[in-house]
């Protein structure tokens, strides 16, 4: 069973999950077999801090699926920090192509990748899109003094420069996680802050979902504050054909669609 719930700002979306967290906790579930997964940390932080303090869990053993996506695909695929890029290995790739890269780096909280080089900014969301590079860069209508040819070569110089340092990044862990078709199974599955995932993210959520038995998903259409590192509030708002029951929060909701 699958159910959106939808409401504006204020309106308790992530509120009303952690009531059906306690609710299923309560009925007897155990903590380890409900997933919760936002697209921040701050979201899945919350819920794992209610859960621990009302039950007397232990956050890291107990609340272990109450992270968000990347987190989950780290722990899951079994990577370590060691193996993950980071602004010095960005650097390193930006002085052996000649090309200046000051910052680049995936944010802990969200998973989204900040950097100073455009090149390898639409690389990153490109993918996290699922589209080709060179279709994604042929449908921007204002992309500036971004070569074509060398767009697609630092694309390749980059997959080049992970494989030789056996590095991954973020974007990585979704696709392994999705290519590998793992699929953990859940009495229950939360998505919260569902407006912001990327098609990337929502394909990783598929797989999740897969052998859930009850799915919640919360989000807000007009809430999507993320469309610049490739949110797919379309791709949420196409879901009210596929699940089993929608919840409005505030009757003067308008569904979207």
């Amino acid at each position: 069973m699958k159910t959106i719930i939808l409401g504006p700002p204020g309106t308790g979306k992530t509120t009303t999950l952690l009531n059906l967290v306690d609710e299923f906790i309560k009925q007897g579930i155990r903590p380890k077999q409900i997933g919760y997964f936002s697209f921040t940390r701050k979201a899945a932080t919350e819920a794992a801090t209610r859960a621990s303090e009302k039950f007397g869990l232990d956050i890291e053993n107990d609340l272990e699926n109450f992270r968000t996506l990347h987190s989950f695909a780290f722990r899951k695929l079994g990577i370590t920090k060691e193996k993950m890029m980071g602004p010095d290995d960005y650097r390193e790739f930006g002085l052996k192509c000649g090309i200046p890269i000051k910052t680049a780096s995936f944010s802990n909280d969200d998973g989204t990748f900040n950097c100073d080089n455009e090149y390898l900014t639409i690389i990153n969301t490109a993918r996290v899109k699922r589209m080709d590079l060179l279709e994604y860069y042929d449908s921007r209508q204002n992309i500036l003094d971004i070569e074509r040819n060398t767009l697609y070569l630092l694309s390749e110089e980059l997959k080049k420069f992970k494989k030789e340092k056996g590095l991954k990044d973020f974007t990585d862990l979704l696709e392994d996680f999705i290519l590998k078709e793992i699929h953990p199974s859940f009495e229950v599955l939360f998505i919260d802050e569902a407006q912001d995932l990327s098609l990337l993210q929502w394909d990783m959520v598929r797989c999740i979902w897969a052998n859930a038995k009850k799915t919640y998903i919360a989000g807000d259409d007009d809430q999507a504050i993320f469309k610049w590192a490739g949110a797919d509030v379309d791709h949420f708002i196409a879901l009210k054909e596929e699940v089993d029951d929608i919840k409005i929060l505030d009757q003067s909701y308008r569904i979207p669609g």
